[in-house]
């Protein structure tokens, strides 16, 4: 592995606190991770605080995701979100790996989480 570098966006109900088994088990492989806290009170916010200087992203001039490759992480065990919106939302992903994990594969399942970011 070369220079990986991991940025861990958590959602709206997580802190960065959740990943930190994630973030143990990656830099235990030898990634460079980072975890921002958002929820600045604004999308604008949280993209800059994702982007900061210091990330090695830069200011936000776009919205990545459209442009670069992607893979959605699919959670066969998931009772939060329904199979078929998680199929929807892969569709916009570059590809689409399954875990049988909960909604929240960083606390469920961190290790093997770890093993498909550092493959992908």
């Amino acid at each position: 592995m070369q220079n990986l570098e991991v940025v861990l966006v958590h959602g709206l109900w997580h802190q960065p606190a959740h990943f930190d088994r994630l973030a143990d088990d990656l830099r235990g492989q030898g990634v460079l991770v980072h975890v921002p806290r958002l929820h600045g009170g604004s999308l604008a916010a949280d993209t800059a605080a994702v982007q900061q200087p210091g990330h090695g992203r830069g200011m936000p001039a776009r919205t990545a995701w459209q442009s670069v490759e992607s893979t959605y992480l699919l959670c066969e065990q998931d009772r939060a979100l329904s199979p078929d919106l998680q199929e929807r939302m892969a569709r916009r992903c570059t590809s689409t790996v399954s875990l049988s994990s909960s909604h929240s594969p960083f606390i469920s399942r961190s290790r093997q989480l770890a093993d498909l970011i550092v493959k992908t």
